[in-house]
Parts: structure tokens; C-alpha cells; sequence
């Protein structure tokens, strides 16, 4: 006599994916030489808004003191930068960035708490606000 199986229920599984660890913090640094520094963690929360990218176009909104990071694929547009991807996270140069607006990056230098905005004629955008470091 066969022995009948019991009825499961796949449709909420779940795989463990993270042993004892708990998950990294995102965040976007700027360092002493101008760099942005993406984080593991930033990577995770992003990645939707960086998957299949390779650049990035920064914009500015001085008022609010405002760095705009969009992520794209097309490496024609003027002032796209390229994102430098680490084993572990990215990195922009920013340098030319903060010449352009005539702004001292070293007054900068620190960690932000990076947010996703939806920016006119863009989509989707992730901002940090240089008035707010961590």
C-alpha cells in the first residue's frame, strides 16, 4: 500500500539568507577626496532604481542643499559620471561635481542618509541632504 503524502503549501516560503547578521546600514559617504561611497547596505536598499545601471548623473538643488543621484545606463549624456563598483559597494567621483558649484567638498566630508524621491521629468531619484549628516 503506498503511503500518501501530506498536502504542502509552497507559496510563502521563505530561504534564510542571512546568518546572524543583521542587515547593513545604508548610507552614502563623502570622503576627504571627493568620493561618494555607496554602502553594501545603500546597495541592497537601491536595487531596484541600480540595477542594469553603469552611471550616474548628479544634479543639485542649492536652496535646500540637495545632491540628486540618478542612476542610468547611457554613458552619452554631458556630465554623467561612471559608477566604480567595489567588491562590496560603489563609488563616484564627485570632485568636479562640487567645482562645478563652486562648493568645498571637504566641508562635506561625512555620511548621509540617502532617500528615494520621485523628481520631475526623472522618476525615481535617490537625494541626500548635505545640511544633514549622520
Amino acid at each position: 500500500m503506498a503511503k500518501v503524502k501530506t498536502k504542502i503549501d509552497w507559496t510563502e516560503l521563505s530561504t534564510f539568507t542571512r546568518k546572524g547578521k543583521r542587515p547593513p546600514d545604508p548610507f552614502i559617504r563623502l570622503s576627504a577626496n571627493g568620493t561618494f561611497t555607496l554602502s553594501a547596505g545603500f546597495l541592497d536598499l537601491a536595487k531596484k532604481e541600480l540595477e542594469g545601471q553603469t552611471h550616474v548623473l548628479l544634479s543639485y538643488l542649492p536652496k535646500q542643499r540637495i545632491v540628486v543621484f540618478e542612476f542610468i545606463s547611457d554613458s552619452s549624456i554631458e556630465g554623467v559620471l561612471k559608477l566604480t563598483m567595489g567588491a562590496h559597494n560603489y563609488s563616484i567621483s564627485g570632485k568636479s561635481f562640487f567645482n562645478n558649484y563652486g562648493l568645498n567638498h571637504g566641508e562635506f566630508v561625512g555620511k548621509y542618509d540617502p532617500e528615494c524621491h520621485k523628481a520631475p521629468k526623472k522618476g525615481n531619484c535617490w537625494v541626500i541632504f548635505l545640511d544633514k549628516k549622520k
